[in-house]
């Protein structure tokens, strides 16, 4: 599976200042090694790369608009930050923040690319927001706050900057889907119930989220979860009913 990478969007072109970057991972995360690649002494601004922890992370700055794709999830960000499309339509260039290893383990590889673009953007005042893995969109301001928390203790780590929560309704059932966790775990998170237990849904699809990044796949089909014996949720492997083509861990809420 392929590194995340972050693009943070800037109302205009902006030089990469490698140490600025480095002062403030330093700042912000004391516990982590940090350093410059000694190959890379910045004669050019528009690219950096930096050790964190003795991976290599590379960025690089293009003074041009994202490529598109990233409008869909824009659209989809609008329902909590109503200004998403707006705002990322306003961009005129971006930086890219990603691993030169693909070998890192997935989370451990969101949790460096978080710090870095977290540090980026308390470095660089331009930045507006942040499109990860062209799956979820966040404020600049949302990232930096909630990426001050990447290296946090299980199960405390910023999983809205990497997976996004999207509610639905139909008749009388509630549900919704994730988008971000196939990155991880292969497929998407689909559950449904009662139309009054979307709180209990949403909070059983959190739960669920950092289980499968913590420990990988270890939900197989047909196995039952819950917090209660009243409680239980059959989790399917199968395709989304609502979403053509979307691998899921699929999943009904019953009390009984």
């Amino acid at each position: 599976m392929s590194s995340p990478v972050a693009a943070i969007l800037s109302s205009q072109s902006v030089s990469i200042e490698s140490k600025c970057v480095i002062e403030a991972l330093q700042s912000t995360f004391p516990n982590l090694s940090i350093g410059r690649d000694g190959s890379n002494l910045q004669a050019d601004l528009s690219s950096a790369i930096i050790s964190v922890d003795g991976v290599m992370v590379a960025l690089l700055s293009l003074p041009a608009r994202l490529p598109d794709g990233w409008q869909v999830a824009a659209r989809r960000a609008e329902g909590h930050w109503p200004q998403a499309s707006k705002v990322c339509e306003q961009h005129q260039a971006h930086v890219l923040v990603s691993l030169m290893d693909s070998s890192v383990d997935r989370l451990r590889a969101a949790q460096i690319v978080t710090a870095v673009a977290t540090a980026f953007i308390t470095s660089h005042s331009t930045c507006s927001a942040v499109v990860w893995d062209s799956v979820v969109v966040s404020s600049s301001e949302k990232f930096a706050e909630y990426g001050r928390s990447a290296f946090a203790d299980y199960p405390n780590f910023p999983i809205s900057l990497w997976v996004s929560f999207h509610p639905f309704q139909e008749v009388d059932i509630v549900g919704l889907v994730t988008m971000g966790l196939a990155n991880f775990a292969g497929r998407e998170i689909e559950l449904d119930g009662p139309r009054t237990q979307l709180r209990i849904i949403l909070d059983r699809a959190k739960g669920l989220v950092v289980y499968l990044m913590k420990l990988g796949v270890a939900i197989h089909d047909g196995d039952t979860i819950g917090v209660s014996e009243g409680e239980r949720i059959t989790i399917r492997h199968t395709q989304s009913e609502r979403f053509r083509g979307l691998l899921v861990f699929a999943g009904t809420l019953i009390f009984t």
